[in-house]
């Protein structure tokens, strides 16, 4: 199983990719002259994307709460070792 932070790295990747294909699409519907079908396949293809997108950027915030909280945890442990080994030793 891939750890959080290769996850993280994977939907970014994929949100990455998003973006430069609605810049691409946003362009070439401002720029190119397109017929209606053309205009119309470049629209439903934003919309498919947009979509595509915003389930991507709720996978990132998920994973990135996971994230948070194992390092929270990890942060108690080692508080907690730290503290058994202060009062351990110094006895």
């Amino acid at each position: 199983m891939p750890t959080i932070v290769r996850q993280i790295e994977t939907v970014e990747g994929h949100i990455q990719k998003c973006e430069d294909a609605l810049d691409r699409i946003e362009r070439s519907l401002r720029l190119e002259v397109l017929t209606d079908s053309q205009r119309q396949n470049l629209l439903e293809e934003e919309k498919q994307l947009k979509k595509k997108l915003k389930s991507h950027e709720q996978e990132l915030r998920t994973l990135r709460k996971e994230n948070w909280k194992s390092m929270v945890v990890s942060v108690i442990i080692l508080g907690v070792v730290y503290i058994s080994y202060t009062f351990f030793f110094q006895l």
